[in-house]
């Protein structure tokens, strides 16, 4: 396993600042890991949700991209705020389960939903690209229609707007294509017969690449995988604009300045980010914060992207009474490596809260680790 070292940045002062955003965030994305148990009526619904949620790229709010989040991996006809929008989410499930049921629910009134949203790879200050993916698999007597959705998103980050696949390939030109296009694709084939394919799906990856999600005919029917495809073996096949998006040199996004001041607040109470006594893990004793992180660390698990050694920031917040939330990636590398610095950071058990005037309050942290 690779070694990672981990720097833990902590300040201690003797004041107390609540968290605020003074300056202009450059990036921020927020991890969310939830299993829900939710009734609504007679019915169960079980929610499994693994959210990688854009909230600033490069300076940018990217409105247009949360809105289309909402809509797809949330079904809603609009959104653009992440708290409002996933409570309305969560509600059309019903609510949580508190308790013990007092009379056993029917599974044929069982709903299973899943939602993800992924982020893929991004180019600084040009464009992002996610995989959104939503399954609702309702028993026979739920009232929930089945559902699937699985789009491959880029924001292009220069326009601001989304790129889906014809925004992106002249795909019309690249159905039920021959061997010289499948050759182009780099399909990775083990048999000399080539099926007809068709092009599903396309995200931008980085300055080079584009990713495919490819359909293939074969005859035990159609085969879905991805397929990555050089920006130059594309040719013509590639829309014109992305490619100009791909080579431009980027342009530095306009900042706004104005309304930063924006406080935090959990469960309605203030989130504070220099307080008296920093909060501190419940470790083992004799084990440090870097020897926990380091025992937990993996791979960071590359699926599309390059390999890249840095630094990647994650912020959280630790409640008055020890728990940790509200992961937000700050700082990235690559989203591998920002996807495994999170799921580190998540095996810390219970924290000794921080405190203001011997008075246990919520406190935001943050956290450097380098791959």
């Amino acid at each position: 396993m690779k070694r990672i070292f981990f720097i833990f940045a902590a300040f201690f002062v003797t004041f107390a600042t609540m968290a605020q955003q003074t300056a202009p965030q450059q990036y921020s994305v927020r991890y969310l890991k939830e299993h829900l148990l939710l009734q609504k009526g007679d019915e169960v619904n079980v929610v499994d949700v693994n959210l990688e949620w854009p909230e600033v790229l490069d300076f940018s709010q990217v409105e247009v991209l949360k809105q289309h989040l909402a809509r797809t991996a949330f079904a809603l006809p609009d959104g653009g705020d992440f708290e409002t929008d996933y409570e309305r989410f969560k509600s059309h499930y019903g609510q949580p389960v508190t308790k013990q049921f007092e009379v056993v629910p029917d599974d044929k009134k069982f709903c299973y939903i899943d939602v993800s949203v992924t982020l893929l790879g991004r180019l600084e200050h040009r464009f992002a690209a996610f995989e959104v993916r939503r399954t609702v698999q309702p028993e026979a007597l739920s009232s929930q229609k089945a559902d699937t959705i699985n789009q491959l998103v880029t924001i292009d980050l220069q326009n601001n707007r989304i790129l889906l696949r014809d925004n992106i390939l002249k795909a019309s030109q690249m159905s039920h294509i021959t061997y010289d296009g499948r050759d182009v694709l780099l399909l990775p084939m083990e048999t000399e017969e080539f099926p007809d394919m068709m092009i599903e799906d396309a995200c931008l990856l980085d300055e080079n690449r584009v990713l495919t999600k490819v359909g293939l005919f074969t005859d035990e029917g159609v085969k879905h995988l991805f397929a990555i495809a050089e920006r130059e073996d594309l040719g013509s096949l590639l829309v014109k604009d992305v490619r100009r998006l791909m080579t431009s040199q980027p342009k530095t996004a306009d900042v706004n300045f104005d309304n930063q001041e924006n406080m935090e607040t959990l469960n309605g109470e203030p989130i504070y980010n220099n307080v008296e006594e920093r909060p501190r893990p419940n470790l083992r004793e004799g084990t440090t914060l870097p020897q926990f992180l380091q025992a937990n660390a993996s791979e960071p698990k590359y699926l599309f992207e390059q390999e890249r050694h840095g630094r990647v920031v994650v912020s959280f917040v630790v409640s008055k009474t020890g728990e940790m939330s509200d992961f937000r990636v700050r700082q990235p590398l690559t989203a591998a490596a920002d996807r495994e610095a999170v799921r580190i950071l998540r095996q810390l058990p219970q924290w000794t809260p921080a405190t203001i005037g011997g008075q246990a309050v919520n406190c935001r942290n943050n956290i450097v680790l380098k791959f």
